[in-house]
């Protein structure tokens, strides 16, 4: 109705196109915009704003072209040379991208520009760049997800764990999913799951694992404890399930036969951290073995 009542008013085109994007009309969106992106800077741009979610990256690279060309010296020239320089990075232009991003910050400081800046510092490799890139960012818009998510991915990539888990709470508030996806990275990166291979028991091993001294222990290791590895399979058992049946004294692996060792540092690991606190630990002399 207001399109009907106002057909001389770019801004009315622009909102009625939104709306339609908003319930993924795209077609329709691009249809009421009519010929306004030829002579508005606002209208070109909503358009690039259309056809970037229609994945039709050239036509809405040449919309965001036409909206800085029309914007000239004005405020707004900014946000569109943001999103000239966000669908250049998905294209790959890297080169026209970081200098429709320069030209952005130029006028302004501006989160997104910035952020991106950081990726295209990742994609260079430069990675002390991309962190003070993201950092910036972040300070300008501190609970923006996006950029949350890519200085947490960015620490978490370059093995920063503990700089990567001071953003998780705040990456957790506004985007949980990629807050639980970055939560599950630095796990699998630093925590190692070991499980008795009868029970399910687990334990879990810091990556890379500390040396373990090869130590004479000294005390009745605790059921919950691994009881050693095979040396044949690599199955792993606990106390509990192999103090039943011991041979000559010794654990034994029950599928093999085989006597279970600690050879392995990250099963005596876990073994030297169990009996840690309840028994004493001899270190071998020179004739031990």
């Amino acid at each position: 109705r207001a399109v009907a009542a106002l057909p001389g008013e770019v801004a009315v085109a622009i909102n009625y196109a939104d709306s339609l994007c908003s319930r993924g009309s795209h077609d329709e969106a691009v249809m009421a915009l009519g010929d306004w992106p030829d002579t508005s800077a606002a209208a070109s741009n909503a358009l690039g704003n259309v056809l970037a979610l229609m994945r039709e990256l050239d036509r809405a690279t040449s919309a965001y072209r036409h909206a800085v060309d029309l914007a000239g010296d004005s405020s707004e020239v900014v946000d569109y040379l943001v999103n000239l320089g966000a669908v250049l990075v998905e294209q790959g232009d890297m080169s026209e991208a970081e200098e429709a991003l320069r030209k952005a910050l130029e006028r302004r400081s501006d989160a997104r520009a910035l952020m991106l800046m950081g990726d295209l510092a990742t994609e260079y490799g430069d990675t002390g760049r991309a962190e003070l890139a993201y950092r910036a960012a972040l300070e300008d818009t501190p609970e923006d997800a996006a950029i949350l998510g890519r200085i947490v991915n960015h620490y978490v990539m370059r093995r920063k764990f503990d700089k990567a888990e001071r953003h998780l709470p705040a990456l957790e508030r506004t985007d949980p999913k990629a807050a639980a996806a970055a939560r599950a990275r630095i796990r699998d990166a630093t925590i190692e799951t070991i499980a008795c291979a009868s029970c399910g028991l687990s334990w879990d091993v810091p990556k890379p694992t500390p040396a373990a001294p090869r130590a004479t222990l000294r005390g009745e290791p605790p059921d919950s404890s691994p009881a050693g590895s095979c040396p044949s399979c690599g199955s792993v058992y606990c106390v509990a399930c192999r103090k039943e049946h011991l041979v000559d004294g010794r654990f034994t692996c029950p599928v093999c036969g085989t006597r279970l060792n600690l050879n392995d540092n990250r099963i005596r690991w876990l073994v030297y951290e169990a009996v840690r606190n309840q028994s004493s630990l001899q270190e071998p002399d020179k004739h031990s073995r």
